[in-house]
């Protein structure tokens, strides 16, 4: 929870207004938010400044709780009457009812739209100072409304820059709630320590399983637990056709001549960061992502026949299925020697 002109809210809730227009982010709170198809998360939503039930004008104003624990979401109230309205679905808060509030036009919410979005700009950086300026205190998340963009989920990085904070820093996606019109992060300014927990809308996930001795490996369980199964995990990684864009690049042992029988975290950070990886690459990341998913393959070193040549490889197998996502080709492959 958080504190906006003097109500006491969730973090993310908004809201500007005027005699005419209403234009505010909120969470649905009425009791037919399920029944008429809404999550629960921020909505930006523009309402005329009208009530429905005194016919009037300019007697709306939006607010959050104040000294009571219900429209922490924000709500919209009616000065004369005293009327509950929901801020997302425009219905009075109360059982069956019909009463609804009336959509502003585009013209007539540009302006507060704009003042809006200027205002949250400046209190997420206001926020952001205030949970990050000392270090040495316990990890807090931050939370920041943005318009959908692809390539963000949980477990991953983003970098901000200014206006939002002072200097580029990069943080950590801890959580992400999304709506038809923007996506709310849950943002931590480093990776959270193995074995603690992180919010997630209610709930709480572990940040990886035990084990994890580097920064990078963090990040590829992470992901698998994310993918959460190994069928999913593998049409993530695979050369062919993968989801995570990942291809195939041939190169002598690993980047810094790492051990191949061991997780070389060097190596792990170049090709998870290029999206490049060779046979010996693909096996690791592969074990990794299964591990942070709870599911133990084995990484497999043998020969690999090709319909032209033989080689050596490395490839991966759980419960005598091979998953080689470094080849698509190879029809035929010998063990000699289980790696892990």
């Amino acid at each position: 929870m958080t504190s906006y002109k003097g109500s006491t809210v969730q973090a993310g809730v908004r809201w500007e207004y005027d005699k005419k227009t209403i234009t505010v982010r909120m969470v649905p709170g009425g009791w037919d938010r399920v029944k008429r198809g809404y999550k629960y998360i921020l909505y930006k939503k523009s309402w005329e400044n009208y009530c429905p039930h005194c016919k009037k004008a300019g007697i709306l104003y939006p607010h959050g709780a104040k000294g009571r624990k219900t429209a922490t979401e924000g709500e919209i109230t009616c000065k004369q009457c005293d009327n509950d309205f929901d801020g997302v679905t425009g219905y009075k808060k109360i059982y069956g009812s019909k009463l609804h509030l009336k959509k502003a036009s585009s013209n007539s919410s540009t302006n507060a739209k704009t003042e809006t979005t200027q205002q949250d700009k400046k209190e997420a950086l206001t926020e952001l100072k205030k949970d990050y300026k000392d270090k040495s205190k316990p990890k807090k998340d931050f939370k920041l409304t943005i318009p959908p963009l692809k390539g963000i989920s949980e477990g991953k990085y983003i970098e901000l820059k200014p206006p939002l904070v002072k200097k580029a820093k990069t943080f950590f996606i801890g959580q992400i709630d999304t709506s038809p019109i923007d996506m709310t992060l849950t943002l931590y300014d480093r990776l959270p320590d193995v074995g603690t927990e992180y919010s997630n809308g209610g709930s709480t996930k572990s940040v990886t399983s035990k084990g994890a001795n580097s920064t990078i490996e963090k990040r590829i369980m992470l992901k698998g637990k994310e993918l959460g199964s190994i069928t999913d995990i593998y049409k993530w990684l695979r050369k062919d056709g993968g989801k995570g864009g990942f291809r195939y690049k041939y190169y002598l042992n690993h980047v810094k001549e790492e051990s191949v029988y061991n997780f070389g975290p060097t190596s792990a950070k170049y090709c998870w960061e290029n999206k490049t990886a060779n046979c010996v690459d693909f096996a690791w990341i592969f074990y990794t992502m299964c591990r942070g998913a709870g599911i133990k393959v084995k990484i497999i070193q043998g020969k690999g026949y090709w319909k032209n040549a033989t080689y050596r490889h490395f490839w991966n197998a759980y419960k005598g299925k091979i998953y080689d996502c470094s080849s698509s080709a190879c029809l035929k492959y010998k063990q000699t020697r289980v790696v892990i």
